[in-house]
């Protein structure tokens, strides 16, 4: 099953260069589109690397293709297209404003400095880098990723905002999943630097937990933990991210 999967992420491979790729994972009516989305990718990596742990690193997909060759391209990847080195952090998507190919007139274009996507991308980058990769490539970047997101999306309970508080409309809300995703990727890269934010981050989560293990997804500026309005229940990933934070 898992060289299946790894065999389809590499239908999805956009090679950008000879040694840099991203994944066309926005497909629309069965057609691929020219579009990437960093925290796609970095969870795209974090499961393919999952499987060179399993089964070594020299395994093949399905299809007969080296996974760990195609991770280091999405490294690549990453690396030159997704990281702003002038702003401390990676974009969400790729090419930005893209124009989609199967609606014309169409644009993607999502808010930038999301907190999922740092924490994710710092998150699987640290792990390539100890396991498969150079050790310490990536410490500086996503370090600089992180520490942008501690200094303004992070909330006043210890969880994190989707994005920087652009326009006074935007959501203050903040988010207990990515407050685990940011207590992973902190932990992983740095526990001693970040200790605080991990154990602030850590407490959010268990406020956040009901009875019956159930986490509530939201909390409002003045405290209110509640589910989100777009959901039926709590969430899975949510409980599910907790689980991985220890929490």
């Amino acid at each position: 099953m898992w060289q299946k999967a790894a065999e389809f992420l590499h239908t999805l491979e956009w090679a950008l260069t000879p040694t840099a790729s991203l994944l066309k994972n926005q497909v629309i009516g069965g057609v691929p589109e020219e579009v990437a989305f960093s925290a796609d990718v970095a969870e795209a990596i974090l499961g393919l690397t999952r499987g060179l742990d399993a089964y070594g690193a020299d395994v093949l997909d399905f299809g007969g293709h080296s996974v760990k060759d195609l991770v280091t391209r999405l490294v690549a990847g990453l690396d030159g297209y997704m990281w702003r080195p002038a702003d401390y952090f990676y974009q969400t998507e790729y090419p930005l404003g893209a124009q989609s190919q199967t609606k014309p007139g169409v644009y993607i274009t999502f808010k930038q400095l999301v907190s999922y996507s740092q924490a994710l991308v710092a998150w699987v980058l640290k792990n390539w880098d100890d396991k498969y990769g150079t050790s310490g490539q990536h410490t500086a970047n996503i370090s600089d990723a992180l520490d942008r997101v501690i200094a303004v999306n992070k909330g006043r309970w210890g969880a994190y905002l989707f994005h920087p508080t652009y326009e006074p409309t935007d959501s203050p809300e903040e988010y207990s999943h990515y407050a685990a995703l940011m207590k992973i990727a902190m932990e992983r890269v740095d526990a001693t630097r970040y200790a605080r934010h991990i154990d602030e981050a850590l407490k959010l989560l268990r406020w956040c937990t009901l009875s019956n293990g159930a986490v509530l997804d939201r909390v409002w500026p003045d405290g209110r933990c509640c589910l989100s309005p777009n959901a039926r229940g709590p969430l899975l990933v949510t409980a599910a991210t907790c689980i991985l934070t220890g929490a």
